[in-house]
């Protein structure tokens, strides 16, 4: 009995060691999806367009390229997908998906039936950039070569985080903010260039490429309703504390010209009721350096500094209240956050106002507090090119 049990147990790990996964996906059955754009077509439906990073044995293919881009067209999103796997030979993984292109017409049309595609696919994932074509389509970003990258799509995310912004995280801080009560949603936007420089891959006669270049503003029916340019959309970020460093230049005719570095950037905002009258008060902060400057100041000396300070906090003022002003009059979308901070500190009042919250929000009174220091000038006070007599003490 004994033996029979102990060949019955062998017999049994025998079995379960033999096993295979007859499910499994072989890596050179699976074509990687890196980057993918959605545009809308004349006649209304969606254009998909992917980039795939070939395999290492095949990089030496056109031109030599480390990738190629393949479109479809359908109906709605499964439908295109659908459609794209038809033409492709390997079964379509966008697990390392990195980046999302959505065309501007598109955007206008809206992207709630898009964003509720990636949401319930099981193979994308939350944390990835999405960036709206300012002035084109998702696919002639696709299309554009890019020098520094075996994969021109990475250069987008990575010029993303070059000018100080958060990375892979556009998908999941939309959707937090398209249903979040008294918040409206944001997109970075991108678009193609094309320029004579040596930066550039040659296209035809001229060189191309794209940039980063402010963002895409959506309604509470996440349709594209404006856009705001790069300044602006750096003052943005830094109100919603997506900033992780900033170089601000500031230019005055009567003074000259500098720039300063900033980091540790943040913001806060306080909401106050006053009866029906609504006001935020918006205090941001920073510290930072001067890294250039057109004046004649000896930074070294303390009132120097202080001058410089002043005008830098009081330039920044302005440009950040142009820039809500901006928003309020011309687009009457809350695009900061506003409202939320008044459902958190008045909820009561909130279940009151958010029902016409975007009328409110156009006519809320905002002031700005500007707290940038300056903690360094560099390694010397004076531009080392002027005379004695020239510097100012």
């Amino acid at each position: 009995m004994i033996k029979k049990i102990r060949c019955f147990l062998v017999l049994s790990l025998c079995i379960a060691l033999t096993t295979g996964c007859w499910d499994r996906l072989e890596l050179n059955d699976v074509a990687f999806a890196v980057g993918t754009g959605l545009d809308l077509s004349k006649d209304g439906d969606i254009i998909l367009t992917s980039q795939f990073k070939l395999p290492k044995r095949n990089t030496s293919g056109e031109s030599g390229q480390n990738y190629f881009t393949a479109s479809a067209s359908g109906k709605n999103i499964l439908n295109v997908m659908r459609n794209s796997q038809a033409e492709i030979s390997r079964r379509i993984f966008r697990g390392q998906r990195q980046i999302v292109f959505i065309g501007e017409d598109l955007a206008k049309k809206g992207v709630s039936h898009v964003l509720d595609a990636f949401t319930r696919d099981s193979g994308s994932k939350m944390r990835i950039d999405i960036m709206i074509v300012k002035g084109g389509t998702a696919e002639e970003v696709l299309q554009q070569k890019y020098p520094l990258e075996p994969i021109p799509i990475i250069a987008a995310s990575k010029e993303h985080l070059a000018i100080g912004l958060e990375g892979d995280t556009a998908l999941r801080d939309f959707l937090i903010s398209a249903s979040t009560d008294g918040s409206s949603p944001t997109l970075e936007t991108i678009e193609t260039i094309k320029k004579h420089s040596s930066y550039y891959i040659e296209s035809g006669d001229v060189k191309s490429g794209f940039r980063i270049t402010g963002s895409a503003i959506f309604n509470n029916e996440l349709k594209l309703v404006g856009f705001l340019n790069l300044d602006e959309s750096l003052i943005l970020n830094w109100i919603k504390q997506k900033m992780k460093r900033q170089i601000i230049t500031i230019d005055k005719s009567d003074f000259g010209t500098f720039s300063y570095s900033g980091a540790h950037m943040k913001s806060k905002i306080q909401p106050e009721l006053i009866g029906d009258h609504i006001r935020f008060h918006l205090t941001l902060e920073g510290k930072g350096s001067i890294l250039e400057t057109s004046t004649a100041l000896d930074l070294l000396q303390t009132k120097n500094l202080n001058l410089v300070q002043d005008i830098l906090n009081k330039e920044m003022e302005t440009q950040v209240l142009k820039m809500i002003n901006k928003v309020q009059k011309r687009y009457k979308t809350d695009i900061f956050g506003f409202g939320e901070t008044i459902h958190k500190k008045y909820p009561q009042a909130w279940q009151t106002l958010k029902s016409d919250w975007e009328r409110k929000f156009a006519t809320a009174e905002v002031d700005v507090k500007v707290k940038l220091n300056v903690e360094q000038v560099g390694t010397t006070g004076p531009s080392l090119y002027l005379k004695k007599s020239e510097i100012q003490k």
